[in-house]
């Protein structure tokens, strides 16, 4: 039952006070009316005067009053016999007729004749403009009636400005001494006082502390007292008598009183909120006060009491109100307080035509009657005739203009809605990515629609929020500093419901209550942000367009909302477009990786191919040298010349490890993991750069932990990596300095991690890049330098042994690249020391099948001199034919000869003659080959690399003496 009540009552209440505000401006309108007719029609005396003495104040030169001979000072006793407060009206005759004027002046009185003319047109003007002030605050409060009441302001407003619009159509009669009219001005003048103070405190904040509550409803008491003698008092005793008189006057001074209280609580208010909206807002209003009140006080009532008279008239103090509905109007839309930016506008529109439709017909009435002085009612009617015609005329252009005339000043400089779409959607056509759609959008916004920002927020780098991705006009704090908006939050779902643009304070209003994120609670908060538009594709939020406010402080229009949400549909669209287009790029671009990684591949492969036949070319010399060298060394005597030897030696020992280390860098062979010593792998790979290096000044260091655990890895992918890395640091110091140091640490950092550390100092990695540098064809050094791929190949090999590879560079210079390795193992034989070489048995017999000369004839000492019977061919076939002559105990072929290969021979020897097969020592250079490698692990047989020395011959000789025995 309550409940019911309690809805009727809701219900009921606000529509009850909107009938009554439209039936309050009802009689204010009828007064208007009235008061056009009697400011035209009615004679002109051409003086003011003032009660209780009604004394002159102010005198026309050249009117009526002074053409009598009436001055300042004046006391006007009566008018045709009759006291001034007993005529009703005031001048009941017309133009051109005498009146006789019973002054007193200095104590003696004196009667002069007056005859009464006609209005002049400036004075004419001004009683209309005031008529016409009247009307706009009559049309306002009806605004104020029908728009959406949301608090007790909404009837502030209304009855301020009916009693403002009262008060100034009543002044205009009262000069007709008409009771009614009297009375009705001091009533809307003593309930001004009230009202002033309500309306301050109501608007733009609601203040309902209990000092704002006993001031308003102290007003309301002092209203009540000061409208006793304006309901009581008789016509004459109202104007005439000290009581009425000093009713009159201290009703002015409690007015004047509520408005500087008034000023002074919109003054605290704006001091008092936190809230830039309501702070705007409030100052608009604290401002349209001060510059509409104040003429009114400064320059009309405050010298009346203070001089006597007024220092300009009161039409003119009364044209500086019309500021306050415009500030006022302005404060409440941009606010959107009670749903009146629907309002205001349309009624804003109809007055402005109105006043132009009523200037028009009093102008056409004025020119008539100028035109045909003696017409009388048919001068007045041919004018209106006129009038009606220049209206009918008029009234397209008119309508159309004032209607533009507010649309531009509410909602700033008009467009065309087809083009403004036309265009935006030829832009976002013409976006190919999503980085230049982002920018067209906010770009194009911001030009065609007049907004100081504009910003697009999308799911783009987080599909769980929507994150800042183009913006112009202004910035965000929060988002640009990577935060966003959670697609699951309040707003996000806000603006999906409801899936149309949504102005901020509508969101405000929609999640008061709701629980807000920071990034949420910030945003809303921030008044810049006017106006979200979702954009929604296939039912999923995808992004948010935010619109700034619109410059010179316009509002958004319908129009505008229409624009936003086509806008919104058309980027939902451009977004899967651009996605689609940065994916096919994407693609396009790793299609061309992959092109120029098999352009690079086929380049190492032929570096391959040349490394592996020049270290061929190197390993016969070399092996000559060795073994020769290792002959002369065990036949000198003289210490000198062994030592020299043994420099030679030793030059040949550290060729022999460069081609090796070259042969095993370039080898093509699938991934083979075995048990290796990473110190040793570091140890051949700085060996390869060791001559570049010295040449180049700069110091290679190593720290290397002796008792490093052995680990399951490929070797020769392994010094691809430490290649690449100390080559890197290599060109690092080199790019700033003629000299450096290279620093390489192996350590265990865990018990299942081998660590190893290489660091230069060189200029470091910058921070924007350190992130990238593993990326592939990513490179900072010129073109022709480089290829991108090295560290991205490092990357790559490091990670598929299960470890990891980062830099460490920090600030000052110098660079760290870190390379975890795991402690793995395999069922693979491991790399042991070298054991001292077995003796060769005396008498073995031995055929050496080789094509290079040197190699033969050093094969042949090193053999003879352990007692072994040899004989040298220099070809395989030279070989069969040795062999079906004679059996021997070893026999030590190349693979690479001319003609018949090694290999082509073994396999001949396995068909016809196993036992000989099996005996055979294979010779190489050639262990790069894949073909060689496949077959020397098929075969089983020793192998001898090129170059060897006695050491390696012995060890292979005792492989095959294994298997004889």
């Amino acid at each position: 039952m309550w409940g019911y009540v309690l809805r009727l009552t809701r219900g009921v209440v606000p529509r009850t006070l909107d009938w009554l505000g439209i039936l309050g401006a009802l009689p204010v309108l009828a007064v208007v009316a009235l008061g056009l007719q009697h400011q035209i029609e009615s004679p002109w005396d051409g003086m003011q005067w003032m009660g209780p003495q009604f004394a002159v104040v102010r005198v026309v030169e050249g009117g009526p009053a002074h053409s009598a001979g009436i001055r300042i000072g004046d006391e006007v006793l009566e008018l045709n016999g009759v006291p001034p407060e007993q005529r009703f009206p005031l001048y009941p005759e017309e133009v051109g007729d005498p009146v006789e004027v019973t002054v007193r002046r200095q104590g003696e009185v004196t009667t002069m004749t007056m005859l009464l003319g006609a209005r002049p047109a400036g004075d004419l003007v001004l009683k209309l403009s005031n008529l016409g002030t009247a009307l706009l605050f009559s049309v306002l409060s009806l605004a104020f009636s029908v728009g959406e009441r949301r608090s007790r302001a909404g009837l502030s407003f209304t009855l301020f400005y009916q009693l403002l619009a009262g008060a100034i159509a009543c002044g205009s009669l009262s000069g007709a001494q008409l009771g009614w009219a009297i009375r009705g001005f001091e009533a809307c003048l003593v309930l001004l006082v009230p009202s002033v103070l309500f309306i301050s405190s109501s608007f733009p904040l609601f203040r309902d502390e209990f000092w704002v509550r006993a001031v308003r409803w102290a007003s309301v008491g002092v209203a009540a007292i000061l409208l006793v003698p304006v309901l009581l008092l008789p016509t004459p005793d109202l104007l005439g008598s000290g009581y009425g008189y000093l009713a009159y006057q201290v009703s002015l001074l409690v007015l004047l009183g509520s408005a500087a209280l008034g000023v002074c609580i919109v003054w605290q208010s704006f001091r008092r909120t936190v809230d830039a909206s309501a702070r705007s807002a409030t100052r608009i209003s604290l401002l349209g006060l001060v510059v509409s009140v104040l003429p009114l006080f400064g320059l009309y009532l405050i010298p009346r009491f203070l001089m006597g008279r007024a220092v300009v008239s009161a039409e003119i103090s009364l044209l500086f109100l019309t500021v306050l509905p415009l500030y006022h109007g302005f404060a409440i839309t941009r606010r959107r307080f009670y749903g009146l930016e629907t309002v205001l506008p349309p009624v804003s529109a109809a007055v402005i035509s109105g006043l132009v439709f009523v200037s028009t017909m009093l102008c056409c009435v004025w020119v008539t009657r100028l035109a045909w002085p003696g017409g009388g009612e048919s001068a007045i009617m041919g004018g209106m005739v006129l009038g009606a015609v220049l209206l009918a005329v008029m009234n397209v252009p008119v309508i159309s203009g004032s209607r533009r005339l507010v649309h531009h000043a509410f909602y700033g400089q008009a467009y065309d809605f087809q083009s403004v779409v036309s265009e935006m959607s030829r832009d976002l056509t013409q976006a190919v990515g999503r980085d230049e759609l982002g920018a067209v959008v906010v770009q194009t916004l911001c030009r065609r629609m007049n907004l100081a920002g504009a910003m697009l927020l999308s799911t783009r780098k987080d599909g769980g929020h929507l994150a800042l991705e183009a913006s112009a006009g202004w910035a965000n704090p929060v988002l640009d500093a990577g935060a966003g908006l959670d697609m699951d939050g309040a707003l996000a779902r806000s603006l999906v419901d409801h899936g149309s643009p949504q102005r901020r304070e509508g969101l405000q209003q929609r999640l008061q209550g709701v629980a807000l994120d920071p990034v949420e609670r910030q945003l809303l908060d921030d008044e810049r942000l006017a106006l979200w538009a979702p954009v929604v594709v296939k039912g999923a939020l995808r992004g948010v367009v935010v619109l700034g406010q619109k410059l010179k402080d316009a509002l958004f229009s319908r129009e505008d909302l229409e624009i936003a949400a086509t806008l919104a549909g058309q980027i939902g669209v451009s977004m899967e477009n651009a996605d689609l287009y940065d994916h096919l790029r994407a693609e396009m671009r790793k299609l061309q990786e992959m092109q120029d990684q098999l352009v690079q591949a086929e380049k190492l492969s032929a570096v391959g191919e040349l490394v592996s036949g020049v270290a061929h070319e190197l390993n016969n010399p070399l092996t000559a040298v060795i073994g020769y060298a290792e002959l002369l060394r065990s036949e000198l005597a003289d210490e000198q010349t062994r030592k020299d030897v043994e420099n030679i030696l030793r030059s040949a020992e550290r060729s022999r490890r460069i081609v090796r280390n070259l042969l095993t860098f370039a080898r093509r062979q699938r991934t083979e993991r075995r048990m290796v010593d990473v110190n040793e792998i570091i140890r051949q790979t700085i060996e390869i750069q060791a001559y570049q290096l010295r040449v180049d000044n700069i110091t290679v260091e190593t720290q290397l932990e002796p008792d490093l655990p052995f680990t399951a890895a490929d070797s020769s992918q392994l010094q691809q990596v430490f290649l690449n890395v100390i080559m890197n640091a290599h060109q690092a110091i080199r790019s700033i300095r003629d000299r450096g140091k290279i620093t390489v640490t192996s350590r265990l950092a865990r018990p299942d991690v081998i660590r190893i550390s290489i660091e230069d100092d060189g200029p470091g990695v910058a921070p924007e890049i350190a992130g990238r540098i593993f990326d592939p064809f990513f490179t900072t050094k010129e073109v022709g330098v480089g290829t991108g791929l090295g560290l991205s190949i490092c990357y790559g090999i490091v990670s598929g042994h299960g470890g990891r590879i980062w830099v460490d560079s920090p600030p000052g210079g110098g660079a760290t690249f870190i390379i975890e390795l795991p402690v793995q193992k395999v069922v693979a034989s491991v790399d042991k020391p070298a054991e001292p070489p077995p003796e060769i048995y005396a008498g073995t017999r031995v055929l050496v099948v080789e094509d290079e000369v040197a190699v033969a004839a050093v094969l042949h000492r090193l053999l003879t001199k352990k007692g072994c019977q040899v004989e040298s061919v220099g070809s395989a076939v030279e070989a069969l034919q040795r062999l079906e002559s004679g059996r021997y105990d070893v026999i030590i072929s190349d693979i690479r000869m001319p003609g018949m290969s090694g290999i082509a021979l073994w396999e001949q020897l396995r068909t016809e003659r196993p036992e000989q097969a099996s005996k055979v020592i294979f010779v190489t250079g050639d262990m790069a080959s894949v073909d060689t490698s496949e077959f020397l692990r098929s075969a089983g047989q020793p192998v001898l690399p090129k170059p060897f020395g006695a050491d390696e011959l012995a060890r292979a000789m005792a492989d095959i003496q294994v298997k004889r025995g």
